[in-house]
């Protein structure tokens, strides 16, 4: 678990929350990802994904 402490935000209103997301590694890859609702309440994941550069 990483928590991403929000200085600026797209929504105002989200600036200055903690945001606390999941996170794996593997052999070349970290994965990180959170919970979250659209402007429609659908929940969703939003994942990214950070490959290795050699």
């Amino acid at each position: 678990m990483v928590t991403h402490h929000l200085e600026s935000a797209i929504f105002p209103g989200d600036i200055g929350k903690d945001i606390k997301q999941n996170f794996s590694i593997t052999r070349d890859t970290v994965t990180i990802g959170f919970h979250t609702t659209t402007v429609d309440a659908v929940t969703v994941v939003r994942t990214l994904v950070w490959p290795r550069i050699e």
